[in-house]
């Protein structure tokens, strides 16, 4: 969604209604990043270039789980994602970093 000052607004977006999204960073009106997770497990990073969102291919080096909590971008063109995995049953939660550059 988006707010204008006055009204908000519903912005479609590539999400196919089964994944979250968790956090986003604006670095202008063209360039804004948003991050968290299809439902299956992977990670899912959006970016939005002032018109469309559209999906940015992003790693889910876990086996079982993939999430992506928190992002932050600059002007120079530096993205950083934060999240965690999970490779086996144990539910050990393991640190995710992710950089586009």
């Amino acid at each position: 969604m988006n707010w204008n000052g006055t009204n908000w607004s519903v912005v479609p977006s590539p999400n196919d209604g089964l994944s979250q999204l968790d956090s986003l960073a604006v670095v202008s009106a063209s360039d804004v990043w948003a991050v968290g997770y299809y439902y299956g497990g992977q990670t899912l990073i959006e970016q939005w270039n002032g018109t469309n969102w559209s999906v940015v291919p992003s790693p889910s080096p876990g086996v079982l789980f993939n999430e992506l909590l928190s992002v932050a971008a600059d002007t120079s063109g530096d993205v950083w994602a934060v999240g965690y995995y999970i490779n086996d049953f144990s539910n050990t939660e393991y640190s995710l970093i992710e950089s586009y550059c």
